[in-house]
């Protein structure tokens, strides 16, 4: 990389950090409106403002289609901040349409500053829904009760780094290694915290040993079939469940009983 782009490349992570903040987003945007209603000829202003206008326009329909489309793999909460964003865009577009009928009215700039703050609005909560569905916090408190009392961590085809850090147990995997696999080689208990294999995990449900299995909502069906007994659900937090055998040793039941 040359020095005028990594120049070029650390301002524009300083302007989008800058950006970033809710009141400079609002300030930011009632100077472009500012500028643009002064800077340019009428036409060409009414061009930009129509085509910022369309392209909110066009991205609200699609957030729409998208959340349809993906519903089931959300949280009720994102699916949820998502239509009110796609209401916002749809309702702000309409707005500016609706100024560009009399430019010469002082109101284009506030419409606009507006339209930003109701979408700050609308962002910041859909950040910290989106943060909680994959932080994956509530599915660590859910499952420690069972760790606590001797149960083994897998995770099926995934390596979920923020469980270790929030429950403090180790993170078993099961035909994934991922950014791990570097260092698979020289791990003098890499066969014991790898299973490379369906068969080998199936093994290992099938013996005494007590497991809390973290798999995708889309390997629920494929895991039922290999996993004798067949595993049941114990918690889960956005795309993801955490499995365990129907009879649970007496302590862990007891420890998640006092956990609710």
């Amino acid at each position: 990389m040359s020095k005028k782009s990594g120049v070029f490349l650390n301002v524009l992570k300083h302007i989008l950090d800058f950006v970033e903040q809710p009141l400079t987003l609002t300030a930011l945007a009632i100077l472009a409106a500012l500028g643009l209603e002064h800077a340019l000829a009428l036409a060409r202003r009414r061009a930009i403002f129509a085509a910022f206008a369309s392209i909110n326009l066009i991205a609200g329909i699609a957030l729409v289609v998208a959340l349809t489309t993906i519903s089931n793999k959300l949280t009720g909460a994102v699916v949820r901040d998502g239509f009110i964003l796609s209401v916002v865009l749809g309702v702000g577009a309409l707005a500016i349409w609706l100024s560009l009928r009399n430019f010469n009215a002082p109101y284009l700039a506030p419409v606009i500053a507006f339209f930003a703050l109701m979408l700050v609005v609308c962002l910041i909560p859909a950040r910290a829904d989106l943060t909680r569905n994959r932080s994956y916090r509530h599915l660590a408190k859910g499952i420690q009760p069972y760790l606590a009392s001797g149960c083994s961590l897998i995770s099926y085809h995934h390596f979920v780094q923020s469980l270790p850090f929030y429950t403090g147990h180790r993170e078993l995997l099961v035909g994934y290694l991922g950014e791990l696999a570097p260092f698979s080689g020289s791990s003098p208990d890499y066969a014991a915290s790898y299973f490379p294999s369906d068969a080998s995990l199936s093994e290992a449900w099938t013996s005494p040993r007590c497991i809390v299995l973290i798999a995708n909502r889309k390997d629920l069906i494929h895991l039922e079939a290999i996993l004798a007994p067949a595993p049941t659900i114990i918690a889960a937090e956005g795309k993801k469940l955490a499995l365990a055998k129907p009879s649970l040793p007496a302590a862990s039941a007891q420890l998640h009983a006092t956990d609710q």
